[in-house]
């Protein structure tokens, strides 16, 4: 196993529970959501040695439900140039809190839309003709959403892997 693939297997598992709510202030991410910023990632299966793909990621400043917000969208496109799957995450401008998430599954025909309200974080899965709504109520310190955490960690991951604790 390289020293890689645990991290990998980490992250591959953290991506499966979306819905996670892990603590962290949604102020230390406002400064990071840049308007206009593009960036594109290529996906690289180490095991198979093969390109699988690319994430194409956008910053943009908008107007979402009549308020000011910054608008960070993800397309996931595969190396055949199929599109398999769409994100979009509005952050309530300037503070970086988040509004409203919305993730949409090509391949599955899921929809998935959060809507961010106070201590309350409303969550509607959509599949073919099924849909199923629930809400999550935030009890402790102030927290955000698991779509958060990424960004945070892509920025500090190499301070994260050469830190003693």
């Amino acid at each position: 196993m390289t020293p890689c693939q645990p991290l990998k297997l980490c992250f591959s598992f953290l991506l499966l529970w979306g819905f996670l709510i892990i603590p962290l202030r949604a102020e230390t991410y406002s400064n990071q959501l840049q308007n206009g910023l593009k960036l594109s990632y290529r996906h690289w299966n180490s095991e198979r040695e093969e390109f699988t793909g690319y994430t194409h990621q956008e910053f943009l400043r908008v107007v979402h439900k009549g308020r000011q917000t910054t608008l960070e969208t993800q397309i996931n496109i595969k190396s055949d140039g199929e599109e398999n799957r769409r994100k979009s995450l509005w952050y309530e401008y300037p503070s970086g809190k988040p509004l409203e998430y919305l993730e949409e599954d090509l391949r599955e025909d899921l929809h998935i839309v959060n809507l961010y309200e106070g201590n309350n974080i409303l969550t509607t899965l959509r599949q073919d003709e099924k849909t199923v709504e629930f809400e999550m109520e935030l009890k402790e310190e102030p927290a955000v959403s698991f779509e958060l955490l990424l960004p945070f960690l892509r920025k500090n991951l190499e301070q994260i892997r050469t830190s003693e604790n």
